[in-house]
């Protein structure tokens, strides 16, 4: 008899699924799914390989990865290490004068796992616990700038102090009398004291021939980057200096004493004092009597450096109360009573010490929000609307002004996370938040709400959104969740995505999470156990597929960066080299070719194209290890690393060099349709029927001790490889009665393999 597998877009699952053929995903699962991808659409395929980018800086210290996507076209993946971070694009690294670009930070090794971050545009924000906010930020050309992040420091002036003035003169007549002011030091940086160094880039990198020199070098042009303090982006104006003499005060003389101010804080209660800050302006220490008929106060100011407009407040009641805007630097007081219902921005500043330093961030309803500092672990803040940085709020309250609130629950765990979907999603270690607005869609500092959703819990690993749904590490027991919002729930509704895998997650934790959108959407995670996870996703049509993937090392870190028409997974891998410890970026590298001699089907590889040779060195980052071989699209024997090179036994043009993968499937035990579904029956495999796309190297067996490999070569002339083969193909297995007729499928060459489907010809025992 024959039995037909439709596609594979079950996934793994755990042996203990083994008995649930009711279940949809069993008939389309498999009991191993190792170094293949599931597509969504129903094939396995044996993953491409990792290319060698670089070794990290220093291996004996743990280092991260952070993607950063300026544009399409323009993409970076950040080695976050000990003190420094270095830029990879196009799987090359970023150099000055021949060596890789760094930036300085102050992060510690031992705390970059604990850093969260979020981008915006050219600006990428970093924040820890430990440490102050700071900004890696674009400015052009690839300049980079890392600091600490510019909060508003606009103050609120005090209450002023009666102090009497007299002016003399003719009644009617302006008198002039100009008064010193107090300096204050500009707040934003000269760009044009920032260090420029020069990059050079490359597309690949190469292994070096004999007569050839700078492997991995870039060469695609010159490009700046600049390292400083980051500018002010709150959206206010940074306190800018001031001429001591630059004011005058022309009054006409009266005995009523009235104040002025321009948006900042005077220093000096005896003499006129002023502040710019924001476009606004507080005058001090102006007296007249407006009260007298044609009595005025003309103020002059001098021009603020990118103000197109001054705010002019006067003192009342206790506030500071709006009374008109100059678009020049003039502005006259004929008795203008002043609105307190407009009062400038008071100062404030929540995360200037240590233990006050957020957690987490990220943007939402245009505003940039922090959350989770040691003194205030379930705490989140908003800044102004509009503004990224200016945490600046009004008295009376104003619906722009910045947020403050804290999450009042049973527990006080903190926020681990934030995520921005049509609410903002609060995640701490045992709740899920939903953080919306009260009778309105606007979020202000009067209408925020804030709302349980479950009590699950995330873990460490920054969550990754798909669609409108977010996936997270669950608190405890390692498994991944998703949260979606249910419109009968009236609410964010989670399930766990490793139920029908447990055996994937169960007893280890994620560390980090990554998902790629094209050519396939795959949910990337790295296990505590060194072994990178993939998920093949679609909710819309309820595919979720597990496949697991491992190399001879651990991996470590991921993230994904979008590089041309896919999305591009790097990952620091942990790897033994000669006894000694390395951590190597190693880029996953595109699975698009048009012939066999493109396949780049090995790990820590590196690839030759040029004259053909058969001495092939630049090969030090593997020596010592037997590597797997591909030259001119055939299987070269397995050679060992020596002194940084390998010697082909002919002369090949194209070479891929790497670490060798094994990539397996084995299929679930059957489930016939006959009295007990087959169970309690031996069977038989005689033969394997495989539906393949683009293949070759196919090895079958009732387990993967018995392997048989498939005969495809057809027409192909001797000395060529066999082309890669699209069709159906057969293959005789080894006799093997067994209880569940699996049947195991490996791809251990260089080579890919895309199994489509399978049909088994089994014989039934008693």
């Amino acid at each position: 008899m024959r039995s037909f597998s439709r596609a594979f877009i079950g996934g793994e699952v755990t042996p203990e699924f083994f008995g649930q053929i009711s279940d949809s995903k069993y008939q389309t699962g498999l009991a191993l799914c190792r170094n293949f991808r599931i597509l969504p659409h129903g094939p396995a395929q044996n993953r491409a390989g990792f290319e060698f980018v670089r070794e990290v800086k220093d291996s004996t210290k743990v280092t991260r990865l952070f993607p950063f996507e300026y544009s399409t076209t323009q993409t970076m993946v950040l080695e976050v290490g000990d003190l420094y971070v270095r830029f990879h694009t196009q799987g090359a690294t970023l150099l000055s004068a021949g060596a890789p670009y760094e930036v300085v930070t102050g992060y510690a090794s031992v705390d970059v796992f604990g850093l969260r971050y979020v981008q915006s545009a050219d600006v990428l924000t970093l924040v820890h616990t430990l440490y102050t906010p700071n900004e890696l930020r674009r400015l052009a050309a690839l300049n980079w700038t890392i600091g600490a992040i510019s909060f508003a420091t606009t103050l609120l002036p005090p209450a002023p102090v009666a102090v009497l003035k007299t002016l003399g003169g003719t009644p009617g007549t302006p008198t002039t009398q100009t008064y010193a002011v107090t300096s204050v030091a500009p707040n934003n940086i000269d760009e044009s004291l920032i260090s420029a160094k020069s990059l050079q880039a490359a597309a690949q990198a190469t292994i070096t021939g004999i007569t050839q020199a700078n492997p991995g070098v870039i060469t695609t042009g010159a490009v700046n980057l600049t390292v400083g303090d980051p500018v002010d982006v709150s959206g206010v104006l940074g306190m800018t200096q001031i001429n001591a003499q630059g004011y005058t005060i022309n009054s006409v003389p009266g005995g009523t004493a009235c104040t002025l101010a321009l948006n900042g804080v005077p220093v000096d209660t005896t003499a006129f004092g002023a502040w710019t800050s924001g476009g606004s302006i507080f005058l001090r220490g102006v007296k007249n009597n407006l009260f007298d008929t044609g009595a005025s106060n003309a103020i002059s100011w001098p021009a603020v450096v990118g103000a197109l407009r001054y705010n002019v407040y006067k003192y009342s009641n206790g506030l500071w109360g709006y009374v008109g805007q100059a678009a020049g630097t003039t502005f006259i007081d004929n008795n203008i009573t002043p609105d307190i219902s407009k009062t400038p921005p008071e100062a404030n500043n929540p995360f200037a010490a240590v233990g006050d330093y957020p957690g987490a961030v990220t943007y939402f309803s245009q505003r940039r929000v922090f959350a989770g500092t040691a003194n205030k672990p379930q705490n989140i803040w908003l800044t102004r609307s509009g503004t990224e940085s200016n945490m600046t709020y009004s008295i009376p309250t104003k619906d722009a002004d910045s947020i403050a609130f804290r999450v009042v629950a049973r527990q006080a765990n903190t926020v681990r996370h934030l995520v921005p979907l049509t609410n903002l999603l609060a995640l701490t270690s045992s709740a899920e938040w939903r953080v919306t607005s009260n009778n309105t869609d606007l979020v202000t500092p009067t209408s925020i709400d804030v709302k349980p959703q479950s009590y699950v819990g995330t873990g460490s690993a920054a969550p990754v959104i798909v669609n409108n749904n977010v996936i997270y590490a669950a608190a405890r027991g390692g498994h991944l969740r998703e949260m979606a919002f249910n419109w009968q729930a009236g609410g964010y509704l989670t399930g766990d995505l490793s139920l029908r895998a447990p055996h994937l997650v169960d007893g280890f934790d994620i560390v980090d999470l990554a998902f790629s959108k094209a050519p396939y959407p795959i949910v990337w995670a790295v296990s505590t156990n060194g072994k990178l996870l993939g998920l093949t996703y679609v909710p819309e049509q309820q595919i979720g597929a597990w496949h697991q993937h491992d190399t001879d090392g651990f991996f470590e870190s991921i993230c994904v960066v979008a590089e041309g028409a896919e999305d591009v997974l790097y990952a620091i891998i942990r790897r033994t080299i000669g006894g000694v410890q390395k951590r190597y970026v190693e880029r996953m590298r595109p699975r698009a070719w048009a012939t066999a001699a493109d396949a780049f089907h090995v790990d820590a590889g590196l690839t030759y194209v040029g004259a053909a040779a058969t001495v092939l060195s630049g090969l030090g980052h593997l020596e010592g290890k037997t590597v797997s071989i591909l030259a001119d699209g055939s299987v070269h024997r397995r050679l060992v690393v020596t002194g940084g090179s390998v010697t082909l036994d002919n002369a090949a043009s194209k070479v891929h060099i790497g670490l060798p993968i094994t990539a397996d499937l084995q299929t679930l035990p059957l489930a016939l349709d006959i009295p007990g579904f087959g169970q309690g029956t031996k069977k038989n495999v005689n033969k394997v029927f495989l539906r393949v796309k683009d293949s070759s190297g196919i090895f079958t067996g009732p387990d993967f001790a018995s392997l048989v490999e498939a005969k495809i070569r057809t027409t192909e002339p001797y000395g060529s490889p066999p082309a890669l083969q699209t069709r159906e193909i057969e293959v005789v297995n080894k006799n093997a009665w067994t209880d569940g007729g699996q049947v195991c499928i490996r791809q251990s060459d260089p080579l890919p393999l895309t199994v489509i489907d399978y049909t088994l010809d089994l014989a039934l025992g008693g």
